[in-house]
C-alpha cells in the first residue's frame, strides 16, 4: 500500500512594483467662511472693562497739595456747624479786642508825641507840620499793634488747630472742642512769642515778618499734638520747615493765597478759608511726621 506525499503549500504571491496602493481617505470639509459685513458697518464694541473703583481717599494716599486741600475742604463741610459757630464767636471776640486796643494805642500815642498839625501860611502858601509821630515812632507803634493782633490771631489759630488735630485723629468735634481752654497758659505764651517774633520781623521792612510766619507755620501743631513747650514748639517748627522747605514753601504759598482771597471778600471769606487751610495744615503735619490720618 503506497502513501502519496501531500503537495507543499503554495507561497503567498508578493505584489510586484506595478501594484497600485489603495487611495487615501477623503480630506475633512473646510469650515464655512464667515459672511462679509456690509460696507460702513461698525464693528461690535469690545467687552466692557471692570468698573474703576471710587476715587482714593486723601487720608489713605500720600501727601500731595491736592490731597491736603481736598481733605481740608471735605472735613470743613463735614463739621460745618460747630466750626462756623466757633469762628463767629472767636472773630467777634477778636474784633472787640482789636477795637479796644486801637483806642488805647491812639491815646498813648497822642499823650507821648501829640497829635499832628498841618499849618498853611495864607500869604506864602508854605505848609508846615508839627507834632505827631515821626517815621521811627510810627514804626514802633505799628510793631506794638502787630504784636497785639498777632497774639489774638494766634489764639484763634490755636483754637482751630486743636479741632483740626482732633479731626485727623478721627475724633468728633463740637463747638466746645474749639473753644476749649486746655493748656491756656501755654497757648497765650506761644501766641505772645509768635507775636513778638512777627513784630520784630515787621521792623525789617515787613520781609522779616514773612520769613517768621513761614518758618513758624507749624508751631501750634507741635505745641498741641506733641505737648512741647512754647519755645520747643517754635524750634520744632523751624526744623520741620527747614527739612522740607520745598514742599512746605509750595503749601504755605497756596495757603496764603487762599487766606488773602478770603480776606479780600470783606473778611467774611476767612470764616471758610481759615478752617480749610488749618485742617489742610494738620493733614500735612500728620503726613510729614508719619502719623496716620483718619478718613
Amino acid at each position: 500500500m503506497s502513501f502519496d506525499n501531500p503537495p507543499p503549500p503554495e507561497e503567498p504571491t508578493v505584489p510586484t512594483g506595478d501594484a497600485t496602493p489603495p487611495p487615501p481617505p477623503p480630506a475633512p470639509p473646510a469650515p464655512p467662511t464667515p459672511p462679509t459685513p456690509p460696507t460702513g458697518a461698525v464693528p461690535p464694541p469690545p467687552p466692557p472693562a471692570g468698573h474703576a473703583g471710587p476715587p482714593a481717599d486723601p487720608a489713605s494716599g500720600p501727601w500731595t497739595l491736592g490731597n491736603a486741600f481736598s481733605y481740608g475742604w471735605a472735613k470743613f463741610q463735614q463739621y460745618l456747624s460747630p466750626i462756623l459757630i466757633a469762628m463767629l464767636i472767636l472773630i467777634i471776640g477778636a474784633f472787640v479786642v482789636a477795637l479796644v486796643w486801637f483806642f488805647i494805642v491812639a491815646a498813648i500815642q497822642n499823650a507821648v508825641v501829640g497829635s499832628a498839625h498841618v499849618d498853611i501860611d495864607p500869604n506864602t502858601g508854605a505848609i508846615t507840620t508839627s507834632g505827631g509821630p515821626n517815621f521811627i515812632v510810627g514804626l514802633v507803634f505799628a510793631a506794638i499793634g502787630i504784636l497785639v493782633y498777632a497774639t489774638v490771631a494766634g489764639f484763634i489759630q490755636a483754637a482751630i488747630t486743636r479741632a483740626a488735630l482732633a479731626i485727623t485723629e478721627g475724633k468728633s468735634i463740637e463747638t466746645s472742642t474749639i473753644l476749649s481752654t486746655e493748656r491756656l497758659g501755654e497757648v497765650i505764651t506761644t501766641a505772645v512769642l509768635l507775636g513778638v517774633f512777627t513784630a520784630v520781623g515787621y521792623l525789617f521792612c515787613f520781609v522779616g515778618a514773612v520769613v517768621v510766619e513761614f518758618f513758624l507755620f507749624f508751631t501750634w501743631y507741635f505745641l498741641l499734638d506733641k505737648g512741647l513747650s512754647p519755645f520747643d514748639s517754635i524750634k520744632a517748627s523751624f526744623n520741620f520747615v527747614r527739612e522740607r522747605v520745598g514742599d512746605v514753601f509750595l503749601f504755605v504759598l497756596v495757603s496764603w493765597v487762599i487766606l488773602a482771597i478770603g480776606g479780600a471778600i470783606c473778611g467774611i471769606g476767612l470764616i471758610v478759608a481759615a478752617p480749610v487751610v488749618i485742617i489742610a495744615t494738620a493733614f500735612t503735619y500728620k503726613k510729614f511726621t508719619d502719623q496716620p490720618v483718619a478718613t
